[in-house]
């Protein structure tokens, strides 16, 4: 079963055109621009609680200008996400890195930034690693420059926003232009960055928040790999293009985690077997029989969405932990710092993580999310995950159709069935 929202976005890339009206030189910003179309089909707000600390700010503004200058003697380019550099038995180390192709300190380091606090805590590794935090460094540059470019820019959309507004989904020509606007400033920006610089490889994490460093790659002839991060196919937005154009800014290659990912990237139909590789994952093989609390518990993995369902359900859920006496850990996500609270001494929610997120799965008697990537890793874990019913059109509803068993919807806890 398609949702909705992913068959109003196939309808405007087969329909409507949608990846060449937003072209520009030989690439396109339309994956950009899905995207927000795709966060705005579910007319909900995802939390953005980052702090921003100046003084911590401009730490990384400056070391990663540093860094920028002090590796350009290195031809391949690795593009991470903050959210990957954790602790682990006593060292930082970048999870997300493709450990067993690479090195970290013989690459051009790119990540985008995580929660600043954590960051700062684990500097030693941004400085060790040279790694440039390329969200704090162009972004700003990115942002102003986008400004003043939409007053010279005009995306012919009309027909694109008066389909949306018909399928309920308020989009302006601003809300377009702008986004246009920045994909061209950002395209100039890296075009700069990587002008003097010879790469003869690049590997990305999430190539569908890349496109504009991906664009100016390919068009260098650079081969780009993406490294997946989490969930992909046939329901993910930036996986299932409809039209296989050459202006599109996707990678060459797929490195996914295993056959099931593999089968699941086939479906979407956009790359082909030869296109997709194999590179087991690296938490998979870190995560160790241990207890990480003094009682079993129940892990909840939050996503920045449904406030008021997910603390609805931990509070309902108290007399039900009281009475087995077990916690339930609810883990947030990077972006929702301080979003829920809940004083009782079976409820602990964790900030700041001590291991990674895989291991409090594996160690966990259940996992509950909406619709997470956590998910998949409880099913590799436990063989079952269960999912919140909180989100209209959540695409899990495709994964429980094939196999009920495994993904397991709930309203209350008391509708788990665990081994305790």
């Amino acid at each position: 079963m398609i949702p909705d929202n992913i068959k109003i976005l196939e309808t405007l890339e087969k329909d409507y055109n949608a990846i060449s009206i937003f072209k520009y030189k030989s690439s396109t910003a339309w994956v950009n621009i899905k995207n927000f179309i795709y966060s705005k089909s579910f007319q909900i707000e995802f939390s953005q609680n980052y702090d921003l600390h100046y003084k911590k700010f401009f730490f990384f503004f400056f070391l990663s200008l540093k860094n920028l200058f002090s590796s350009f003697g290195k031809s391949t380019l690795f593009v991470g996400a903050g959210s990957g550099i954790v602790e682990h038995e006593g060292n930082l180390v970048d999870v997300y890195f493709p450990h067993s192709l690479l090195d970290e300190k013989n690459v051009f380091y790119f990540t985008s930034a995580d929660i600043l606090d954590k960051m700062y805590e684990n500097k030693t590794f941004y400085k060790e690693n040279k790694v440039i935090v390329h969200s704090f460094l162009f972004s700003s540059f990115r942002n102003l420059f986008a400004k003043i470019l939409k007053g010279f820019v005009s995306t012919q959309d009309k027909d694109i926003i008066d389909y949306l507004n018909k399928k309920n989904i308020t989009i302006t020509h601003d809300d377009l232009n702008y986004i246009y606007a920045k994909f061209v400033a950002a395209y100039w920006i890296y075009k700069i960055v990587f002008y003097f610089k010879y790469i003869e490889k690049a590997y990305v994490i999430s190539s569908y928040s890349n496109s504009e460093i991906i664009a100016v790659l390919k068009e260098k002839g650079v081969e780009v790999i993406e490294l997946q991060h989490g969930i992909l196919g046939e329901l993910h937005r930036g996986y299932n293009y409809k039209i296989k154009s050459p202006i599109l800014p996707t990678p060459n290659k797929v490195m996914v985690y295993n056959d099931f990912w593999k089968e699941e990237l086939l479906e979407a139909q956009y790359y082909t077997s030869h296109q997709i590789e194999i590179l087991p994952r690296f938490q998979y093989d870190a995560v160790q029989d241990k207890q990480l609390f003094d009682k079993k518990y129940i892990v909840f993995t939050g996503q920045g969405i449904c406030k008021i369902e997910i603390e609805r359900f931990l509070l309902d859920a108290i007399e039900f932990l009281e009475k087995n006496d077990i916690y339930l850990i609810y883990l947030p996500h990077p972006s929702e710092k301080g979003m829920i609270e809940i004083d009782n001494p079976y409820i602990k929610i964790i900030e700041r993580k001590e291991d990674l997120t895989e291991q409090y799965i594996y160690s966990a008697i259940a996992h509950i999310s909406i619709y997470s990537s956590c998910h998949f890793d409880a099913v590799h874990f436990q063989n079952k995950t269960y999912i919140l019913d909180c989100l209209e059109g959540n695409i899990m509803n495709y994964y429980r159709k094939n196999n009920s068993e495994k993904f397991i919807y709930i309203k209350d806890i008391i509708e788990m069935n665990y081994e305790n």
